[in-house]
């Protein structure tokens, strides 16, 4: 029997902290955020640039998702 683990089984993403458990400075956090509009062909609004805003990795799906459909409502 094989037993496999899934990414979330292996490392609890949800639950980490950007600056608490990974204490990411603000190069890397502009970096992330660079980093997330190329890839998801998004533009953060200058108000959304806020590391509390992105403090983990719900906040940061959520937030992508907010951009995306925002850009879906715009067309």
């Amino acid at each position: 029997e094989i037993y496999t683990l899934s990414l979330h089984d292996a490392l609890p993403i949800s639950n980490l902290d950007l600056i608490d458990d990974l204490s990411i400075d603000s190069l890397t956090f502009i970096s992330l955020l660079i980093e997330i509009e190329n890839e998801f062909d998004i533009i953060i609004p200058d108000e959304f640039v806020k590391l509390d805003l992105f403090r983990n990795f719900d906040d940061i799906v959520d937030i992508i998702f907010d951009l995306m459909e925002e850009g879906i409502d715009e067309c």
